[in-house]
């Protein structure tokens, strides 16, 4: 009888690849890690930038060299910008465009990079779909756990601090955790806090424009509490107020 594989869906976040570490320390044979790499247009990733190249300079090459585990990368052809300017066809807001992402319905996932990761299980029927959630995550424990999924980090009671551990260990922690942020998303993404925000602002002012020029065609507001373009005049307050001080320190 042929062996399935093993395939980790890896966002290259710690508790994914804590998955694939676990995975390979218990004695699973037959493991690959799988990346779909979504495009916010045809040049530039939806990953921080200092996660991306995490990825691709770190993180991919130690797997392979350290634990013999080879990464497979698919892309939707469909990139963000597209679908942002697409038209709605179904629902209250058809004949809209799609605009940003939504709290509660992130378009990005649903439209783009699960159709991708449907596609090519069809094509690769024979594997078992090693996911990386922790322990300690709750309802979405139960969420996951179905026919054809291992929950690796929940079978060896695995926290999510513990995962964290895990990669720190094994020089396999993103820089984007050293950074505002606790989890790996995309960089547009509107469920940053404001700090977030502010600190891609400040480190990446060419994804902040963009996020402005997107701004001015949106149906739907960035955020509950406003558009880009309000963070922006907020963040340029805060920016002459602190200035402001600097000086008046240096007096």
């Amino acid at each position: 009888m042929k062996q399935k594989r093993n395939v980790v869906s890896c966002s290259f976040g710690k508790d994914s690849l804590a998955a694939v570490i676990v995975a390979s320390q218990c004695g699973i044979e037959n493991i690959s890690a799988l990346y779909c790499r979504v495009m916010f247009d045809e040049k530039l990733s939806v990953e921080m930038p200092e996660h991306e190249e995490f990825i691709f300079e770190r993180a991919i090459p130690i797997l392979k060299k350290e634990y013999g585990i080879e990464t497979e990368i698919i892309t939707p052809a469909q990139t963000v910008v597209e679908r942002f300017y697409r038209e709605r066809r179904r629902g209250k807001n058809i004949g809209k465009i799609y605009g940003w992402p939504t709290f509660r319905g992130c378009w990005i996932s649903g439209n783009i990079k699960l159709p991708e990761i449907r596609r090519w299980k069809k094509e690769n029927p024979d594997i078992v779909e090693i996911v990386g959630i922790a322990a300690d995550e709750g309802e979405r424990t139960k969420r996951k756990t179905v026919e054809g999924k291992r929950l690796i980090l929940c079978e060896q009671g695995i926290t999510e601090e513990e995962a964290a551990k895990i990669c720190y260990k094994a020089g396999l922690i993103s820089p984007i955790y050293s950074l505002e942020r606790q989890r790996s998303g995309c960089w547009f993404c509107p469920c940053q806090r404001t700090s977030q925000l502010k600190e891609l602002r400040e480190r990446h002012p060419e994804l902040w424009k963009r996020m402005l020029e997107l701004d001015k065609y949106s149906p739907f507001s960035f955020k509950p509490k406003g558009s880009v373009q309000k963070y922006e005049l907020r963040f340029q307050k805060e920016d002459i107020k602190a200035n402001f001080w600097k000086e008046i320190t240096r007096q």
